[in-house]
């Protein structure tokens, strides 16, 4: 996770600048109370200043906006380029249809807990996902400056599956990450792109084996490597 700090900000900027607003309209009730009670001898209390609704206003856009990056990189994992930041486990299956097993587990993951399986069709798989450079100020509301997401594993067949179009159900399966809509507001909001740097990445198609095993790393440039590992590995189990 890299938005706990994210979220404990926006929290205190929305508290602010509420409380700012509360305050404000406390002071804007007494200073109306005071001129329909005709108090004509004491001084009225003081005007609230334009300056201080535009703090109040500026503290809740920026909450706001921060509750927003944080939902949009809530299923977003830290990495550090180069490094191994998820592993990768495939079965083929005897079945006509969900002919693929897939198992995707990350370092620090619960090992008590075996990670969600899911099935797809075909005898071919491939990756997307996206990678975030989180830039400039934005590196310290965030912990971390680069995260990614896993978005789809997409499935594909070979000319033998063609004579069985039916079979060919599960193409895709889409992970949580697939929701974010970072990348697009980063397209059109120019001044995002000097915040966050988004970038796609996905694999070339792999006929499936009997039983695969893959480590996946990503590089400075953003784009994911995968490494083939012996099943049975120890170094990083998928449990």
């Amino acid at each position: 996770m890299v938005i706990s700090r994210t979220i404990t900000i926006a929290g205190i900027l929305l508290a602010i600048g509420l409380f700012l607003l509360l305050w404000f309209l406390y002071r804007v009730l007494r200073r109306t109370s005071y001129y329909a009670r005709g108090h004509n001898i004491k001084r009225p209390p003081r005007k609230v200043g334009i300056a201080g609704i535009l703090m109040a206003l500026i503290a809740l856009i920026v909450s706001w906006s921060l509750f927003w990056a944080a939902d949009n990189l809530r299923f977003f994992r830290k990495f550090s380029a180069n490094r191994i930041c998820f592993r990768l486990d495939i079965w083929q299956i005897d079945d006509p249809v969900k002919s693929m097993k897939f198992v995707i587990s990350y370092p620090g993951q619960d090992t008590n807990q075996a990670p969600p399986a899911f099935y797809l069709s075909g005898d071919k798989w491939r990756i997307e996902g996206k990678a975030v450079e989180i830039k400039g100020p934005a590196r310290y509301l965030f912990d971390g400056e680069r995260c990614f997401a896993i978005t789809d594993v997409v499935a594909d067949r070979s000319q033998s599956w063609l004579s069985r179009p039916d079979d060919f159900i599960f193409d895709r399966n889409r992970l949580p990450g697939a929701e974010s809509k970072l990348g697009e507001a980063v397209g059109r909001i120019g001044w995002l792109g000097s915040l966050f740097d988004v970038r796609g990445f996905q694999t070339s198609f792999q006929e499936v084996l009997a039983r695969q095993s893959f480590v996946g790393r990503i590089g400075e440039d953003g784009q994911l490597m995968l490494e083939a590992i012996a099943a049975e590995s120890t170094g990083y189990s998928s449990q």
